[in-house]
């Protein structure tokens, strides 16, 4: 399952040594957010890679139920989160603005999560929201009701 992960990710202590080795604090919060965007990068290339797998039925031919239960059998994720990756994957091919902005690292898959929750609203409230990704918390994205109006506190989208 993690043949891989070996051979792409650094041991803790390089990782420590690398940060204590950057001199300023201005140069880890560089790093952390170049690292960030990467990450959002990584993210957006698995949701595409995933779109296309479960498009091709992929998981088919193992004789798994569904998409999301080969992602918890090949890739170690929780069939909660699983179904979640799977639902994000399939609602980005939609979303080319927001799939773009991912692609580039702007946007977390958090905040993409959050978007795709309430991507059926008319396009104008909707590409306003993408606007706001840079900006806004994945909080306050997930606080925007389907008409664009911030709910209360009480009828907020619970985290999931």
């Amino acid at each position: 399952m993690f043949d891989n992960a070996a051979s792409t990710t650094a041991a803790p202590d390089v990782a420590t040594s690398c940060a204590s080795a950057l001199s300023s604090i201005d140069e880890l919060e560089e790093q952390l957010t170049t690292l960030a965007a990467h990450l959002n990068a990584g993210n957006y290339r698995f949701l595409a890679l995933l779109a296309e797998f479960d498009r091709r039925g992929g998981h088919v031919g193992w004789g798994i139920a569904s998409c999301a239960h080969w992602l918890t059998w090949k890739c170690g994720i929780g069939l909660v989160a699983a179904r979640e990756k799977v639902r994000v994957a399939r609602a980005l091919e939609g979303l080319p603005r927001l799939a773009e902005a991912m692609r580039r690292g702007v946007v977390s898959y958090c905040k993409v999560r959050a978007l795709t929750r309430v991507a059926t609203v008319p396009k104008r409230s909707f590409e306003t929201r993408v606007d706001l990704t840079s900006t806004a918390t994945t909080f306050a994205l997930r606080a925007l009701d389907s008409k664009g109006r911030v709910l209360g506190r009480s009828a907020a989208v619970p985290a999931s």
